[in-house]
Order: C-alpha cells, then sequence, then structure tokens
C-alpha cells in the first residue's frame, strides 16, 4: 500500500485496504466488524462492496487516523458510501435490547 499525495492510501495497491477502512470506521462507530461479517454476512458483504467504491479512501483514512476526533462529529457522512446504514446500525446498537447483539435486527 502507497501514500499518494494528497489521496492517501491507494487502494488499488492492497485489496484488503477496503477491509481495513470499513473495519476501522465500524469500530470507531462501536460496531464490531467480525460480530456483523458472522451474524450478517450478506449485510457485511453489501457494506465492503460500497466501501470499495468509494471516491476518497485517502479522506476516510485520514479521518479514521485523526485519534481525537469524534466520529459523531465528522464529515464522513457526507462522503461515505456506507454512512447511511452505518449510522443506522450504530443508532439500533445503542438503542438495542442487548447492546451490541446484532442478530436481534432480523
Amino acid at each position: 500500500m502507497r501514500l499518494q499525495p494528497g489521496r492517501g492510501f491507494d487502494p488499488d495497491d492492497d485489496p484488503a485496504a477496503d477491509d481495513l477502512l470499513l473495519c476501522r470506521r465500524m469500530r470507531a462507530l462501536h460496531l464490531d466488524p467480525d460480530e456483523l461479517y458472522c451474524s450478517e454476512p450478506r449485510a457485511f458483504g453489501v457494506l465492503h462492496r460500497l466501501c470499495a467504491t468509494c471516491d476518497v479512501p485517502g479522506r476516510c483514512a485520514r479521518d479514521l487516523a485523526d485519534e481525537f476526533a469524534d466520529p459523531g462529529w465528522q464529515d464522513w457522512r457526507n462522503y461515505c458510501p456506507n454512512a447511511t446504514t452505518l449510522s443506522i446500525l450504530s443508532a439500533l446498537r445503542v438503542c438495542g435490547p442487548d447492546e451490541g447483539d446484532v442478530s436481534a435486527l432480523r
């Protein structure tokens, strides 16, 4: 994976970059990517495919690298193709019957 000037990491150099950014974004929102993958593999697959279509993976990587930023206040929702789904999953996790139990969403 190479750092591209003005763009961050180039995901074309490493196909695992999309997975890494998706998992990092999910963890920033207090979502467990492994749990979602195991309980809802199709939903995770959709998230993964949309992440791969992102036009600004470098911006995502930079936003995630800012350890002092609150993901709830960042503007990642303006550019992330998964923003709506991740925001809903995060809200459901907080309001759900058993915090973090993704299987309750079925």
